[in-house]
């Protein structure tokens, strides 16, 4: 026949009709071939690179493939999104990505139809798979990822996640293990693996679903998620651009296989709580920098756990002070809450701690408090003696009887000095531009104080702007500084107004109200209201 049985008329007939109309018809096959698969895992196996990093045998470089030119995968109905750098769902194994790469211990490729899967076959060793010809600088990073337990050994411990800033074999990565339900934070180089940051998080799903890691990557800065969820902040500043990609490593289990079943870049998005963070720490991993223990003649610092880092002095009239090794900073706002740990404090006796900042060898500044008689202190602290800049009294601190935040803006030579988010004084000083941060503790006539840091953060500076807020229901705003003047405002709970002077006593202070702009007069007591500015300091004004 004709069409030897493998068209039937009525296809015929469309082909006929239609040829000149669409330029071609769809035919269905009346004996269609089978679907092409390919198989689960390659069969060739590849010589071995050198490792990315010791002690595990991955590829040093990635295979070379197109790089798309607008930097986002063409992957079936993905379409570009304001912001997005790269996305790919792994749905079209042209998109860049290697296909299929067998080595001795792991296999790495497309697991159709919507995985890229990454398997290692012995334990102890580890695989990495990277985006290859294009690099990142800051960035959000993003990616869904689950175990496939049918082809994952039933016991021993692993590890999977996100590989970022990659060159060569020195690369950030990012991983979880599911079966212990912990993090890790890696630096990983030809040399070896350093652990930055670890930690535990119960909302790791493992081989039970997918979970959702994210790492957000500003400059020295790193924001880990685990299934929206931020669980950390890191920072390193060693690698400062690079490839990404994954990474399975297997650690006492003989075989692991696992499916990344998407992956984002985007443009930087810190999240609110986190803008203009620069460095934060809980204390609860005693790889995260700090000294971990150090014991002196008459003192003592490292971690105590499980969230703290503690600074003690055994001995009166001594001191001691712990730094964030290998950062300086310049202008920044520094905040740390912290406590006095009653039961190895001795009972009496005068002692101060705090923060200090701009430390270069011998030379700082030091922000403290004394608890025992509710004091702060601005020191100078020089190789050759302490200069007291300011200080003062403060009735808020809690000192022996619960926890107090202490906080400092450094803006050039301008100080401002907080005790629990209420501002306490300005101070001045020019001597010292930049250096490192951290703790403070020193002892009068008392024999033995131990000090608990609860936390630290550094922000970029925030100076703060001269304005108050009411703290109570209701505040009356008179004509003038007395209780004969006649009330013309009350202002309610969160109102704010500008401090203006003070009267000769300093029992008054002239306000401007924010929302009418009204000038009056109100009690100048620190139950009534809190100011971002030391009202001490206001000018007097004479009736």
């Amino acid at each position: 026949m004709l069409m030897q049985k493998k068209y039937s008329l009525a296809s015929l007939v469309c082909w006929v009709l239609l040829a000149s109309i669409l330029g071609g018809c769809s035919v269905l096959s009346a004996n269609p071939e089978p679907a092409r698969t390919r198989p689960a895992e390659a069969t060739a196996t590849l010589p071995a690179s050198p490792p990315a990093a010791s002690p595990t045998p991955a590829p040093s470089s990635t295979p070379t493939v197109e790089s798309h030119s607008n930097g986002i995968a063409a992957t079936g109905e993905n379409q570009h999104v304001e912001g997005e750098l790269y996305q790919d769902d792994f749905t079209d194994p042209e998109s860049g990505w290697s296909k299929s790469l067998a080595f001795d211990n792991y296999f790495i490729g497309y697991h159709e139809p919507t995985y890229y899967h990454v398997e290692v076959h012995a334990p102890n060793d580890r695989a990495l798979a990277a985006l290859p010809k294009q690099t990142f600088t800051d960035f959000t990073l993003e990616s869904k990822v689950f175990t496939e337990p049918n082809n994952t050994a039933p016991e021993g411990g692993f590890r999977y996640g996100l590989i970022f800033r990659r060159t060569g074999g020195q690369y950030y990565a990012f991983t979880i293990s599911p079966r212990d339900k912990t993090w890790q934070l890696l630096k990983v180089a030809p040399s070896g693996t350093q652990e930055l940051k670890s930690g535990e998080q119960a909302s790791i799903q493992g081989l039970q679903a997918s979970d959702t890691l994210r790492v957000d990557v500003k400059g020295t800065a790193f924001y880990l998620w685990i299934n929206d969820k931020m669980i950390a902040q890191a920072s390193d500043a060693d690698y400062s651009s690079g490839e990404v990609g994954f990474l399975v490593e297997t650690l006492d289990i003989p075989r692991v296989h696992i499916h990344y079943d998407t992956i984002t870049v985007r443009e930087v998005e810190l999240p609110s709580a986190t803008r203009g963070l620069i460095y934060q720490e809980s204390f609860t991993d005693p790889k995260s920098g700090w000294p971990e223990s150090v014991a002196f003649d008459n003192s003592f610092i490292g971690y105590h756990e499980p969230t703290y880092y503690h600074v003690e002095v055994h001995a009166p009239n001594d001191r001691t002070v712990a730094a964030l090794p290998e950062q300086t900073f310049t202008d920044l706002t520094l905040e740390s809450k912290v406590f006095t740990e009653p039961n190895n404090t001795a009972p009496e006796g005068g002692f101060r701690y705090g923060l200090i900042f701009r430390r270069s060898g011998g030379q700082y500044y030091a922000f403290t408090i004394s608890p025992r008689d509710m004091t702060w202190q601005l020191l100078k602290v020089t190789p050759n003696g302490t200069e007291e800049l300011e200080k003062g009294r403060q009735d808020s601190i809690r000192g022996l009887k619960g926890s107090d935040t202490l906080r400092v803006d450094a803006a050039g030579s301008e100080f401002y000095l907080w005790i629990n988010e209420r501002l306490v004084a300005q101070a001045s000083d020019d001597d010292y531009a930049n250096g490192e941060v951290g703790f403070y503790v020193e002892t009068f006539d008392n024999p033995r104080v131990h000090i608990h840091y609860d936390t630290i953060t550094i922000r970029e500076v925030d100076v703060p702007k001269e304005s108050c807020e009411i703290i109570i229901n209701g505040l009356n705003v008179r004509n003038g500084p007395d209780t004969n003047e006649p009330v013309f405002h009350v202002a309610r709970y969160q109102d704010k107004f500008e401090p203006l002077a003070r009267s000769q006593d300093s029992q008054w202070l002239e306000v401007r109200i924010a929302s009418t702009l009204q000038v009056g007069w109100v009690r100048n007591l620190e139950e009534y209201f809190s100011c971002t500015v030391p009202v001490d300091d206001l000018p007097i004004k004479l009736r």
